[in-house]
């Protein structure tokens, strides 16, 4: 007569659910690999791809100042003068950038800047003073 109740000795069933349970994690890894495999080739390429938009954008901005000084020639300004004044102006946009950057994130930038170049802190530090 069967009652329903598996009969087999407790070792074997054990085992089975050993067996089993080393079966689902090396299909979990599988899984976790092949996820890995695709993320990682999505982040290579977008990578590439925002790497090859800063270097462009970098070209662009050399062509744009180099237009900006051509301009200022072709008006009649001498071509010291021109880059002169194309070189204050964007020495002035960096310090501002800098300033404000120094505004909003405080003595994390300073220390930031010196574990980067010291002398780097050390300049945005003079050049912009301290938080207030």
């Amino acid at each position: 007569m069967d009652d329903g109740i598996d009969r087999r000795p407790f070792g074997s069933i054990v085992n089975e659910a050993l067996e089993k349970f080393a079966s689902l994690i090396r299909l979990d890894l599988r899984l976790l690999e092949a996820e890995m495999k695709s993320k990682t080739s999505t982040i290579v390429s977008s990578g590439a791809c925002g790497i090859a938009a800063v270097a462009l954008f970098v070209l662009a901005s050399f062509a744009m100042v180099q237009f900006l000084i051509l301009v200022m020639i072709h008006l009649g300004i001498s071509p010291i003068v021109a880059c002169l004044a194309v070189g204050i102006v964007l020495f002035g946009g960096g310090l501002l950038s800098l300033h404000l950057a120094r505004l909003m994130h405080g003595d994390r930038l300073s220390a930031a800047c010196m574990a980067i170049w010291p002398p780097l802190g050390c300049i945005l530090t003079s050049l912009v003073g301290r938080r207030r």
